[in-house]
């Protein structure tokens, strides 16, 4: 008999906010395929996961499309069904236009939005299978603003939105519901460096109206929900996780944090 607890897909789960969402959804009930490049982390995961849920690695990078199909099909053959996926890798770098390679424009676009679409659409007939999912793509506010800073990172994200509008359109009679979330800086490890940076934080935290920069944990609970909701006026949905940053950009002068 086919095990019905529910299976999130999540790519780049070992780690940073996929990690994080991992744990959300395990102690949400559901089962967890990781998919990530790095074999240490995304066991050493699945190790911790195994104490809330059944929860497997599955080591797959996303360059190699094929690779992607493999994998899907593997995890679903382990777990007898995928319900919903989200996939949080992704890369960035700050690099003038004048300095962007061939290859470095393959790359990142390939990881950055190329990835997102082949894990999504491997995922897809098996959400069909048992009758509908989720598909969760991770985006960023730099696909809707640029910084002069995230050429490659920007154009992957704005591509993401409009692929997250296109997807919902052409999965919603598998009753497949497709969202994403655009955050600010998250204090992820790879944010982290920016905190040596004199004045760094004070301008994150003067372009947004709380009063401390946003965590994996604040992400996790946002792809979570959007895994788990019922509600079908979600769909082709980018949603703004990123504390205001979009609606407001310069924080009231009473609201700003003092140097």
């Amino acid at each position: 008999m086919q095990n019905e607890k529910k299976v999130v897909v999540v790519a780049g789960g070992a780690s940073g906010i996929g990690r994080t969402t991992s744990f959300e959804l395990a102690e949400r009930g559901y089962r967890v395929a990781c998919i990530d490049v790095n074999e240490e982390a995304g066991k050493q995961t699945i190790k911790e996961l195994n104490e809330i849920t059944e929860a497997e690695f599955f080591k797959c990078d996303l360059t190699k499309m094929d690779m992607i199909n493999d994998t899907i099909n593997n995890i679903a053959e382990y777990f007898g069904r995928i319900d919903a996926v989200l996939c949080a890798a992704a890369i960035t770098k700050h690099i003038r236009v004048m300095d962007i390679t061939e290859e470095q424009w393959d790359l990142y676009l390939t990881l950055d939005l190329k990835a997102q679409f082949f894990v999504a659409r491997a995922c897809a007939p098996h959400m069909a299978k048992v009758g509908g999912g989720k598909i969760v793509h991770f985006s960023s506010m730099l696909g809707t603003i640029g910084d002069g800073k995230h050429i490659l990172y920007g154009a992957a994200k704005a591509g993401l939105h409009s692929m997250t509008r296109e997807m919902a359109i052409d999965f919603w009679k598998d009753n497949i519901q497709v969202t994403a979330i655009a955050p600010a800086y998250v204090l992820t490890p790879l944010v982290e460096r920016h905190l040596d940076e004199p004045g760094w934080l004070e301008k994150q935290l003067n372009a947004q109206l709380n009063s401390r920069m946003l965590y994996p944990k604040d992400m996790a609970k946002m792809l979570a929900f959007l895994v788990t909701c019922k509600t079908p006026a979600l769909n082709g949905t980018v949603i703004n996780t990123d504390a205001g940053v979009l609606s407001f950009r310069i924080k009231p002068e009473s609201m700003k944090v003092e140097a």
